[in-house]
């Protein structure tokens, strides 16, 4: 999508500079390279559903499904591997600590990076062999892309890191926890 913020607010309202059908392809070109590079697509927008970013966000949640619908029959299906999660940080963080805003998203959408998996290489034998191979990313985005796309980013390599010491506890590669 194409937007703005063109007051000189501290937090300006953003405004979108393109209607729907101008910024279809851009994004579906987008898409589709992101899953034809990196296979499977989670993107998780951290944007406020409500106040400024509202509009974005509902505008940003069409757009994917529009693109997602049109690309049903190409093969494996674009549904199939595009996912859209929208979670509002901010909005969490008024009931909860930010670690436990981050957890539960991170808890929501566990299923789908479980199947996502990672990359394993063998080092352990000195083949350098892969053993497992990451068939897709998270793609996170909000309104500043600092804070809180840093902090859902930091929360997915802690969460990718635990699963890979229990991958290699499970091996017999590490000792007991």
């Amino acid at each position: 999508l194409f937007w703005e913020q063109r007051d000189k607010q501290v937090n300006p309202r953003p405004r979108l500079v393109r209607t729907m059908q101008l910024s279809l392809p851009a994004l579906r070109r987008h898409v589709e390279g992101q899953l034809s590079r990196y296979g499977d697509l989670l993107i998780v927008s951290l944007l406020e559903q409500t106040g400024g970013e509202g509009d974005l966000a509902a505008a940003l949640q069409e757009a994917l499904t529009i693109v997602a619908r049109e690309g049903g029959q190409c093969e494996g299906g674009l549904t199939e591997r595009l996912r859209f999660v929208p979670f509002d940080l901010h909005a969490q963080t008024k009931f909860s600590s930010r670690a436990d805003a981050l957890r539960a998203v991170t808890e929501h959408i566990a299923p789908q990076l479980a199947r996502q998996g990672y990359t394993l290489i063998d080092g352990d034998s000195g083949s350098g062999r892969l053993t497992r191979a990451q068939s897709g990313v998270v793609r996170t985005n909000c309104l500043d892309c600092l804070n809180r796309t840093n902090m859902l980013q930091g929360a997915l390599g802690m969460h990718a890191a635990a699963e890979q010491l229990r991958e290699l506890r499970r091996a017999g590669l590490l000792g007991p926890e």
